[in-house]
């Protein structure tokens, strides 16, 4: 037991299985950690929610970055598996998942979109940006910076600035109430 867990205590190490082989061998088999996402800053998380701290996450800079409060991790990662492969289809790259303190679930997407989906009938939520989003991305003069999906009937929608006309003049966004 004292040697299992001094080799689980290793960052990479998944799972170790240790037997005895009669009279004085040991025989150990030791699985690496296959990491699913970032976890906040410098963590790795698995499929099953285990955080690890390999000593760099430089070299993992592309995987989608996770976070949430102290014991959230699993709940986590359930809810990003259910989401990558829809936004994908809809050629949406995820770069971040947040549940908040707050329990508010937060997707933040390249191109600057983040997506507000609140903390009640999220799954409900989910379902429609992921069919409004389409609409709102082929609109030719603008793209959406931030989607508000917590209204009972409808969403909210912040623009991003268009380019200002006239050198020197302020871009201003705007928000409209869909």
């Amino acid at each position: 037991n004292h040697l299992r867990r001094a080799v689980l205590a290793m960052a990479w190490v998944d799972e170790v299985s240790i037997r005895r082989s009669w009279p004085d061998r040991l025989s150990m088999m030791v699985s690496e950690q296959v990491p699913l996402a970032r976890w906040e800053e410098r963590q790795l998380i698995n499929v099953r929610g285990s955080v690890f701290t390999p000593s760099s996450v430089e070299p993992f800079a592309q995987l989608v970055r996770l976070s949430g409060p102290e014991g959230s991790e699993q709940r986590v990662v359930d809810f990003y598996q259910r989401v990558i492969a829809d936004t994908q289809q809809r050629g949406l790259k995820l770069r971040e998942v947040e549940l908040d303190q707050r329990r508010h679930w937060w997707l933040r997407f390249d191109g600057d979109l983040t997506v507000s989906l609140g903390r009640e009938q999220v799954d409900r939520r989910l379902a429609q940006f992921l069919r409004v989003y389409p609409t709102l991305a082929a609109q030719p003069q603008r793209s959406p910076q931030r989607i508000d999906m917590r209204y009972v009937h409808g969403f909210a929608v912040r623009w991003h600035a268009e380019p200002a006309e006239v050198s020197g003049s302020q871009p201003v966004q705007s928000e409209d109430p869909a």
